[in-house]
């Protein structure tokens, strides 16, 4: 289980808010600012969140937590997520959730045998 399973709710943990900012993203934003990580932006809290898929409370938790690295712009106090930490926490979630081996090549469970008694 990898921490974007967790901050998903694998464990049921949903906040209302979550599932609300999560529909708000749209796929293309969404691939948009995967481009942006790809090229080595750093990210604010509100865009991490949406990458992520998850809560901005979620995301500044990861960030201080030190999940994700973060640095502060110069002259203000917003914090920025270092790229590589979303990159590796993007493909690890990928990884996870990609099968190793083609749904047509998987074995499937044989039928039990039940005995009546």
């Amino acid at each position: 289980m990898t921490v974007l399973d967790i901050a998903h709710g694998a464990n049921g943990l949903y906040a209302a808010n979550t599932m609300a900012n999560k529909a708000d993203v749209t796929k293309a934003e969404r691939e948009t600012l995967r481009g942006r990580v790809n090229a080595g932006e750093w990210l604010r809290v509100g865009d991490v969140a949406k990458v992520l898929g998850i809560g901005r409370t979620k995301a500044h938790t990861l960030m201080t937590k030190g999940t994700i690295g973060y640095r502060l712009e110069p002259g203000s106090t917003y914090r920025v997520a270092n790229p590589a930490d979303l990159l590796k926490l993007l493909t690890e979630s990928e990884q996870e959730r990609r099968p190793s081996t083609p749904s047509s090549v998987m074995p499937t469970a044989s039928p039990r045998k039940t005995t009546d008694l």
